[in-house]
């Protein structure tokens, strides 16, 4: 039922794939020969030649038909996430292996070839004998024929914990691969191309293209597509190794130490197996070597030459390898990394020290080993990531003792006597202008104390710009920069050489606002305004400027109110304590004014069917940086931690 139910699938995604593929191909549009090598073969295989299915084909069958479905759903998918195509890969390939273990039976999925398709597509492929196609058809015969080797199983599972890759080397790139397999493959088929392959109909080519075909140049064409084929899978598996126990100082230690290990590092390991496997399969002139087993004649002996002489030293032995010295380098960063993963705090004034280069170890590791690699760029970032790697281990421990230490010291100190009062909290009571003072002022404050001694060598403050080595600094959150940058502004504005002190001025705004109720408006006759110890009452005649300074060490309160000409004098808005004037800020309206350092305050006195009247006055402070706007306080939000 399984097998019927997904039928329709598996023909539409796949099978329909493959035919249309190949009359395209047979009416003349081009595709790379590997591929439509493989799209007969399956063919074949679905159909006349249903026979020859055994472990190798079926394995065969499993990957191009997977291949196809991967092409399709998964990989020019962006939307799907990367643990989703990972999922979905294992689910198409489960799939497919139920498909193929089935047709087994005759019965199931029964195929009959187009006879006239395969001839035309047989034609137009050997029409002449082309190494593309010879080199694809050999190479998809060993990998069928072949496992692939593991990382673990080619450094001998001596890894180390430190080091691994999902990427496997087919074993017809090794030497051993070249001896048994592709060299005799090589000679058969530059000698006779396609002559045994059942896929091409086991048909001689015609004989005016043998009388054009040249042994020795097929010969050096297999040769040189193998060639190119072996360098790019070592060099794809050298790149795509990744490392691990990086996660903290003390784990980086250790890897450092497994690392630098002149003798079982497995970076030394691996890189050794890839020059003597390369260097196995190369030589100089076409042959055989002094023991009699076949080289590798068109090896680029360049690149040969140039990834020896880095891994193994000179062959004269003239020179140690280059290698060395990136091990040297991976053990003084490891003599770094234990004196200081006993403690974070060891950690954090290390980090410091990099980052002011007061320490130079990391610099100079990396101008080192980037020094000696410049010849063999292909291992950059194998080389060069285990330093990158450790400098993260030491900012995550920085971070880590900088996220207590922040917690412990500022807000948690904050929460406690700052965050639940006015003006942080609209119900709350007022804060003490001693607490205030102790948490913000940005000489003595505990919050400012704590950013220069503690942060400032990872914040540039002047910029707000996270200090780095090599583009790697402490990860710091954006939420804490722009909490960092209100209470900068908090600070730099309420402060005056260490101390509170904020002067403005206030000026009554004429006419003021009265609004018809009952069918009448009130007439408004004067406004009474008093901050702290200073009480003014305007008449509604010429408006005046008074001054006022804040905060008032003898007088605390803010009151306002209203006379009306037939209703007396208005309820107040009243508060009592240091922040009093504050408070009526909040209630009150604010506006912009006509420059940055104006803004209009305006509120509004009411009685039901009585009256509703809006006074205002224009506050002028000393500068466009005030604390005079909607919210200006309300707005800074102490973050628990620096990430």
């Amino acid at each position: 039922m399984y097998f019927r139910k997904t039928e329709p699938f598996f023909t539409r995604y796949v099978y329909d794939e493959i035919v249309n593929t190949l009359r395209l191909y047979s009416a003349g549009q081009e595709f790379h020969g590997e591929k439509i090598y493989n799209y007969l073969k399956a063919y074949l295989l679905l159909g006349d030649e249903r026979s020859k299915l055994d472990t190798n084909t079926q394995r065969f069958l499993t990957g191009t038909f997977t291949g196809i479905l991967n092409s399709k759903f998964i990989n020019t998918n962006s939307n799907v996430p990367p643990a989703g195509k990972d999922s979905l890969k294992n689910l198409f390939r489960n799939h497919i292996s139920y498909f193929i273990e089935q047709m087994k039976e005759n019965n199931i999925y029964p195929v009959r070839n187009d006879i006239m398709l395969l001839s035309s597509v047989r034609a137009r492929f050997q029409n002449k004998p082309n190494a593309e196609s010879i080199y694809a058809r050999m190479k998809e015969s060993g990998m069928s024929q072949y496992t692939e080797l593991t990382f673990d199983q080619l450094i001998e599972g001596k890894s180390g914990q430190v080091m691994s890759t999902n990427f496997s080397i087919p074993y017809v790139f090794t030497s051993d691969g070249w001896k048994n397999y592709f060299y005799p493959a090589i000679l058969n088929e530059s000698v006779n191309p396609g002559k045994e392959d059942w896929v091409m109909g086991k048909s001689q080519f015609q004989q005016s293209s043998l009388s054009e075909f040249d042994s020795e140049k097929m010969k050096n064409q297999l040769t040189d597509l193998y060639t190119k084929d072996f360098m790019q899978t070592w060099i794809q598996f050298l790149q795509s190794i990744r490392y691990s126990g990086f996660q903290s100082a003390p784990y980086a230690a250790n890897s450092m130490k497994l690392l630098s290990d002149p003798v079982n590092s497995p970076l030394i390991i691996i890189l050794k197996l890839f020059a003597e496997q390369t260097k196995s399969i190369s030589g100089t002139q076409p042959g055989a070597t002094e023991t009699g087993q076949p080289v590798l004649p068109s090896l680029n002996i360049t690149d040969t030459k140039r990834f020896g002489k880095f891994i193994l030293g000179s062959e004269d032995g003239s020179t140690p390898p280059d290698l060395n010295i990136v091990i040297m380098q991976y053990g003084i960063l490891n003599g770094s990394l234990e004196g200081i993963k006993d403690g974070e705090d060891l950690i954090k004034d290390y980090a410091v020290k990099v980052l002011t280069q007061q320490a130079v170890e990391f610099q100079t590791s990396l101008k080192s080993i980037q020094g000696v690699i410049f010849n063999v760029p292909e291992f950059k970032n194998l080389l060069i990531e285990p330093v990158k790697m450790s400098w993260r281990s030491v900012l995550s421990g920085a971070s880590s003792y900088l996220n207590t230490q922040w917690k412990s010291k500022v807000s948690d100190t904050y929460k406690k006597t700052l965050a639940g009062a006015f003006p942080f909290s609209e119900k709350g009571s007022d804060v003490p202008i001693q607490d205030f003072d102790e948490f913000f002022n940005p000489q003595s404050g505990i919050l400012w104390t704590f950013f220069n001694s503690e942060l400032s060598p990872f914040i540039k403050k002047e910029t707000w710009k996270i200090s780095s080595w090599e583009n790697e600094g402490l990860s710091i959150s954006r939420d804490f920069i722009n909490s960092m940058k209100k209470a900068d502004e908090i600070s730099s504005i309420m402060f005056r050489d260490g101390k509170m002190d904020l002067t403005f001025r206030l000026k009554p705004l004429f006419p003021p606002e009265s609004k018809t109720v009952s069918g009448k408006k009130a007439t408004v006759v004067q406004y009474y305004l008093k901050i702290n110890d200073i009480a003014e009452t305007y008449g509604m005649g010429s408006p005046t400027e008074t001054s006022y300074s804040w905060p008032n060490n003898q007088v605390q309160g803010a009151n306002l109110y209203i006379t009306l000409d037939e209703f007396g004098a208005s309820d107040p808005i009243s508060y009592f304590g240091e922040w009093a004037f504050f408070r009526l800020l909040n209630r009150a309206n604010i506006l912009r004014g006509e420059s940055s350092s104006q803004v209009i305050l305006k509120w509004n006195f009411a009685k039901p069917n009585l009256y509703d009247a809006t006074i205002g006055y224009t506050l002028n402070a000393k500068s466009s940086r005030h604390p005079f706007s909607q919210n200006f306080f309300k707005a800074f939000k102490m973050p628990d931690t620096i990430n």
